[in-house]
């Protein structure tokens, strides 16, 4: 089933700026959830309907939710390094303000939904596949994930109801955005490839994650919402060489950019700066493959753009953008 009429929450983000754009370019009809009137104009100029409300507000949802047949989910609070939010924010937003989006799905009758999860929702000792094991549910857990965990097994739940959701899987995004400042928060990998090549990134732990390129990302969110099985996880991961720590996927950026620095790999325990929750990832041992996603590749026919030309493609739109 291809939905026609698709609702976009976190429309101002990266992924589902890139979402909609590629939803109405290809002539669907697209509204995004967004909170400003500025970033509504922004919409409108990609040829998006924009509508205004926040996913924590679920009387804001009605006018959003009207007359669509597919929803993609992809609003949140990040976390990670750079991010300031607290417990709270992950739980208002993440959790609560997840389950008013799929009450809101399911008060209108909206056909087909995918929830944009967190690649925190699976153990990692082993090759991350779309049917790997995932975490154990606990106080260990870090509030984000408890979030993403949480949301997850509530939406399974449904599908278990007979509701029609999908779950997409994103690695570390990057890329560009119409929203170019959003796409620029620290909290944001297209904001630490910037970050590096203006030299204000000088070190961090050396551990693997997986680099999908954000459009990449986007179309497989779409096929998700048209062909994905109900109940299933997609993986929006880059492919078995698109696998670097922070420092190598930044240095490809500063040489893509012809500038003279570059990141450091550093251990854990030679850090200088402090890496917040991303400690414990860097605690961790990771396997060999990384992450697998051969399974949605095949099954959506997505074909992955390396990362080395994702990281071309950021560095040259950042110089459009003048940037850098």
């Amino acid at each position: 089933m291809k939905c026609s009429s698709v609702l976009v929450t976190g429309a101002s983000g990266l992924l589902g700026s890139n979402i909609c754009r590629l939803a109405a370019d290809a002539g669907r009809r697209v509204r995004g959830l967004v909170r400003t009137d500025a970033d509504a104009e922004v919409l409108r100029g990609i040829g998006v309907e924009p509508a205004i409300g926040d996913i924590t507000d679920p009387r804001s949802l009605d006018h959003a939710m009207a007359g669509v047949d597919g929803l993609i989910h992809a609003a949140a609070v990040l976390g990670g390094t750079w991010s300031s939010a607290t417990a709270d924010d992950f739980d208002r937003v993440n959790y609560h303000g997840s389950l008013a989006v799929l009450d809101a799905a399911r008060q209108h009758s909206v056909a087909r939904t995918v929830v944009v999860s967190s690649m925190v929702i699976y153990r990692h000792s082993v090759t991350v596949t779309e049917s790997s094991p995932l975490v154990s549910a606990g106080p260990a857990l870090s509030p984000y994930a408890r979030a993403k965990l949480a949301i997850y097994y509530e939406g399974m739940h449904r599908v278990c109801r007979g509701e029609h959701i999908t779950f997409v899987v994103p690695g570390a995004m990057y890329g560009p955005s119409p929203f170019t400042d959003r796409a620029l928060q620290p909290t944001l990998f297209t904001g630490t490839l910037r970050a590096a090549i203006r030299g204000e990134l000088t070190e961090y732990a050396n551990f693997p994650l997986s680099w999908p390129y954000v459009e990449d990302a986007a179309r497989i969110a779409l096929a998700t919402l048209d062909r994905g099985r109900a109940g299933k996880k997609y993986l929006a991961a880059g492919g078995p060489d698109d696998v670097l720590s922070l420092a190598a996927f930044c240095n490809l950026g500063c040489a893509a950019a012809g500038v003279a620095h570059r990141v450091r790999d550093v251990p854990l325990a030679g850090l200088t700066s402090d890496i917040g929750p991303m400690r414990a990832m860097a605690e961790a041992s990771y396997p060999t493959p990384l992450v697998d996603p051969k399974r949605t590749n095949d099954e959506l026919g997505i074909t992955l753009t390396p990362v080395r030309a994702g990281v071309g493609k950021t560095v040259a739109w950042l110089r459009e953008q003048h940037r850098i």
